[in-house]
C-alpha cells in the first residue's frame, strides 16, 4: 500500500474552536500526513459549527487554510454529564455513516480507536497521558480494559507515546512491545524564520527596544505557576516580563496580581492567535518554560511550546521535570531549574539572561528541533510503519 491510497480519519475529542494545544498538535499532524499523500479527514466535535467558522479556527492555528478536509460529529451526554461515553456514541453514529470511506483512523481516545476497530479501519493510537479519564476511576478502568483488549487486535497497527516515560508506563500494563513507537511532539520549521529584526517585531508589538524581555507563553491555569512571573518581574525590574495566553479573565486576575505588588515591568496579553506567537517569541532575548508538579499530565507531557521556543533560536529558561530532560539538558540546550523551587527558578533565569554562552546554547538547541523534531520526521516515520504492517481484514 502506498501513501496515496491511504484514506485517514483523524478521530479528535475536542473542539476545533476554541482550541487548546492538544488541537494545535492533532491540526499540525493533519496538516504533514496530507503534505505526505495521504488523504486526510478530520473530525471534531464542534457538530454546529460551519464550514466557515471550522476553516477559520484552522486559519488561526495554521497560518494558512488547511488541506485537509475538516467533518463534525456530535457529542451527546445525559444533562451535561457522561460525556466521555457521549461522545462515544456520536463517534459510533459517525462510523456507522462514514467509516466505508477511509482505510485507517488515527486516535488519541481509546473509545475512537475502539469504533474505528469495530468498523474495520486499521488505527494508530497515540497516548499522552497515564490515565485516560481523570474524572471517574470507573471509567479509568472501562477505558484502559478497552484499550489493552485492542492494542492485541491485528487493526492496531501501532501504539504511540509522546516520552519514553509513557512508553514504559503502557508496555508494563500490557501494551504489545512491537507495536510500540516513541515519537515527541515536534515543531513546523517552516514557520520560525524571523522574516522583521528584533527591534522591529517590538515596535510593531510595542515592546520596549531598551530592556532584556522573557517571555512565556501557554496556559494560565493556576497549576502552572504563573504567580511565579510576577515575582520574577519584581526580582528583575530593569527586565521587561511577557505573558501570553490565557482567557481575559486568567489576564485580568494576574495583572490585578502585579498591580497589587506595585510590578509594572510586565503585561499579560490574553490569548493571542498560535500563528502570531511565534513574533512575540523572536522579539524575546529568553523564553520562560514553566510548570509546577499539580499539572496533571507534566509526569508523561511533550509540550509544543519546549519544542516552538528551540526552533527561535532564543535562549530558553525552564523547570526540569523527567520528561523535559528526555529533550533537553541544561547548560548545553537550555538553563533547567528544580520544579517548585522559585529559588532556583531565580538563579535560572538570571543565568539565562546574563550567561556569556547563552547564545550558543540557544543555537544548539535550534539545530536540536531541525535535526530531531519536526512534524514532517514525525509523519514520515508513523507512515512507514503503517505502509509496512498490513493486516487482513477481521470481522466486527
Amino acid at each position: 500500500m502506498s501513501a496515496s491510497t491511504i484514506k485517514l480519519l483523524y478521530m479528535h475529542n475536542g473542539y476545533l474552536i476554541g482550541s487548546r494545544a492538544d488541537s494545535i498538535q492533532v491540526m499540525k499532524m493533519c496538516r504533514v500526513f496530507s503534505e505526505c499523500g495521504l488523504d486526510v479527514t478530520l473530525a471534531v466535535c464542534d457538530y454546529n459549527a460551519t464550514q466557515d467558522a471550522l476553516r477559520q479556527a484552522a486559519f488561526e492555528i495554521l497560518g494558512e487554510m488547511p488541506n485537509f478536509k475538516i467533518e463534525t460529529y456530535r457529542r451527546y451526554s445525559l444533562a451535561g454529564r457522561l460525556r466521555t461515553y457521549g461522545a462515544f456514541v456520536g463517534v459510533l453514529e459517525y462510523m456507522r455513516k462514514n467509516a466505508h470511506r477511509f482505510t485507517h483512523c488515527y486516535a488519541r481516545n481509546p473509545n475512537f480507536s475502539n469504533a474505528a476497530i469495530r468498523y474495520n479501519l486499521k488505527t494508530v493510537y497515540e497516548a499522552h497521558e497515564r490515565n485516560l479519564n481523570n474524572s471517574s476511576k470507573i471509567i479509568n478502568s472501562l477505558m484502559l480494559r478497552t484499550l489493552l483488549k485492542d492494542a492485541r487486535n491485528p487493526l492496531m497497527l501501532r501504539f504511540v507515546s509522546i516520552t519514553n516515560y509513557l512508553d514504559n508506563h503502557w508496555a508494563n500494563l500490557g501494551i504489545p512491545r512491537e507495536k510500540m513507537m516513541v515519537l515527541p511532539d515536534c515543531v513546523d520549521m517552516s514557520n520560525f524564520h524571523m522574516e522583521n529584526e528584533q527591534g522591529e517585531l517590538r515596535e510593531e508589538l510595542e515592546l520596549p527596544q531598551d530592556r532584556q524581555i522573557v517571555t512565556y507563553a501557554g496556559s494560565m491555569t493556576e497549576d502552572r505557576g504563573i504567580d511565579n512571573i510576577v515575582r520574577l518581574a519584581e526580582d528583575f525590574p530593569e527586565t521587561w516580563f511577557l505573558a501570553l495566553g490565557g482567557t481575559d479573565e486568567q489576564a485580568a486576575f494576574y495583572r490585578q496580581m502585579a498591580e497589587g505588588k506595585g510590578v509594572q515591568n510586565i503585561r499579560f496579553t490574553g490569548f493571542v492567535p498560535h500563528h502570531e506567537v511565534k513574533n512575540y517569541l523572536y522579539a524575546s532575548d529568553v523564553l520562560l518554560m514553566i510548570w509546577t508538579s499539580r499539572v496533571p499530565s507534566i509526569a508523561g507531557c511533550s509540550p509544543l511550546k519546549m519544542f516552538e521556543y528551540m526552533a527561535t533560536g532564543r535562549v530558553i529558561a525552564g523547570t526540569a521535570f523527567p520528561t523535559i530532560k528526555e529533550v533537553l539538558e541544561d547548560g548545553v540546550t537550555a538553563f533547567l531549574a528544580e520544579p517548585d523551587d522559585y529559588e532556583e527558578l531565580e538563579k535560572c533565569v538570571r543565568r539565562a539572561l546574563s550567561a556569556p554562552d547563552a547564545r550558543d546554547i540557544a543555537v544548539r538547541a535550534r539545530q536540536l528541533a531541525l535535526d530531531n523534531y519536526t512534524w514532517k520526521k514525525r509523519a514520515e516515520t508513523i507512515l512507514a510503519q503503517i505502509v509496512e504492517t498490513e493486516p487482513a481484514p477481521v470481522g466486527n
